[in-house]
């Protein structure tokens, strides 16, 4: 799988780079900056999350949602411009949450335990990286930016 951090005393979302394919390890980039920018960082079956991640780039909208078999299997952490936490897993339902760091995947458990302990995201997932197999270096990490509201002319 993969893991993915993020932890809002930072205002950092933090991943590693490797994708599993058969007996393969490759490249990839796991996190999308969306058009609100907030992030998305995406872990699980990688088909399934280029799909997600073209439906995020149109703002989500309901009555698009991508369509996937019945083992679907992929969890994306969203962190919107706001700085609200979301959860979305193939039921395609974004679950919001208030925590003040949260990572997902097969070293999300890692991850956590280390920002518990006052490590930055990025060293989260390095830590995740040492133990679990599936999340390797190097760890990529992003600011979250949310786009500024465009300035309201006042009338006189």
């Amino acid at each position: 799988m993969t893991t993915i951090a993020w932890d809002s005393r930072y205002g950092e979302m933090a991943s590693d780079t490797q994708v599993t394919s058969g007996n393969r390890k490759l490249r990839g980039h796991k996190v999308l900056r969306l058009p609100c920018g907030g992030l998305m960082g995406s872990s699980g079956n990688w088909a399934q999350i280029v799909k997600v991640q073209r439906w995020a780039e149109k703002g989500f909208p309901p009555d698009d949602k991508p369509e996937f078999d019945d083992d679907a299997e992929f969890e994306c952490l969203i962190v919107k411009g706001d700085g609200s936490i979301f959860l979305l897993d193939d039921d395609l339902e974004l679950m919001p949450f208030h925590d003040e760091f949260i990572a997902v995947g097969s070293g999300g458990t890692l991850a956590v335990a280390a920002m518990e302990c006052g490590k930055s995201p990025a060293d989260a997932v390095r830590v995740a990286a040492k133990f679990d197999a599936a999340t390797s270096e190097p760890v990529e990490t992003f600011a979250l930016e949310p786009k500024k509201a465009k300035a309201k002319r006042r009338k006189k």
